[in-house]
């Protein structure tokens, strides 16, 4: 059931990489109970709608259908293929990657390898962190396999 309270998630001008991380990982896990209303209203997303995003993860990381709906695994339940254990793999990959850009400005952005049908998989969402006042919000660009 959809979480109607859901709603835009601040962090510090000085959040730390696990700040911003343990926003995407409440994200992820919204979207395991398969709340994308609620997934979307806790980030910026300017290109996307509930029905787009809900193509998305059923398509795994396409909005076009595939031979099966694809779902989102919560992350504490998430495994490793057969072979594929991190010493095999660089999954997952949550990842908060800090630049400054040409005119001084930080630049922050995040790589977030997701979990799907029980597994970790090679479908990858990226945010960019944007300053929303005196706070910084996340900003949902992809989610695509890499």
């Amino acid at each position: 059931m959809p979480d109607t309270k859901t709603a835009l998630v601040h962090l510090a001008r000085d959040a730390s990489d696990e700040d911003i991380l343990a926003v995407v990982r409440r994200w992820s896990d919204t979207l395991a109970v398969e709340d994308y209303e609620g997934a979307l209203a806790m980030v910026r997303a300017p290109d996307w709608t509930v029905d787009l995003l809900q193509k998305t993860i059923a398509g795994y990381g396409h909005p076009e259908p595939t031979d099966r709906v694809h779902k989102v695994t919560p992350l504490a339940s998430a495994r490793y293929y057969p072979g594929d254990e991190p010493v095999n793999n660089p999954w997952p990959r949550h990842e908060v990657d800090r630049d400054t850009l040409p005119n001084g400005e930080p630049f922050i952005s995040v790589w977030f390898d997701m979990p799907f049908d029980g597994y970790w998989s090679d479908v990858t969402a990226t945010f960019d962190v944007d300053r929303d006042g005196d706070m910084l919000v996340l900003t949902l660009e992809m989610i695509h396999i890499m």
